[in-house]
């Protein structure tokens, strides 16, 4: 019986430190942000949790099939198929995101004017 020959290479890999930061001012701070941090003692961890409330509009969807299948199924199928076999859909939220701008508190809405040449 003959023996495979094995292969083996081997590989170093190297630690690398990656420090970020983020500066938000007072206003910023204030109105926008929460910060939770949660240390498991068992598992040696820590998690720092940071919500943000940024201004925002949603300016579209895209929505379409999931697989060459469902593209297939919501050409082809007649609507009793497609109701015993749904058409799975991959939607992506396109939304424009203005970091700079603070929303007080007690308001969920930012309203502003701009002006419009012609």
């Amino acid at each position: 019986m003959e023996m495979e020959e094995i292969k083996i290479e081997e590989i170093i890999l190297e630690r690398f430190r990656k420090n970020f930061g983020v500066k938000f001012d007072r206003n910023f701070l204030d109105n926008n942000i929460s910060i939770e941090s949660i240390a498991d003692f068992q598992s040696e961890a820590i998690c720092i949790k940071i919500n943000l409330l940024l201004a925002g509009k949603q300016l579209d969807i895209i929505r379409y099939p999931k697989t060459w299948k469902d593209s297939f199924k919501e050409r082809w199928f007649p609507k009793l198929l497609l109701n015993k076999y749904p058409v799975k859909y991959v939607e992506i939220d396109i939304k424009a995101l203005y970091p700079e701008l603070s929303i007080p508190k007690e308001r969920m809405v930012l309203e502003y004017n701009r002006v419009v040449s012609d």
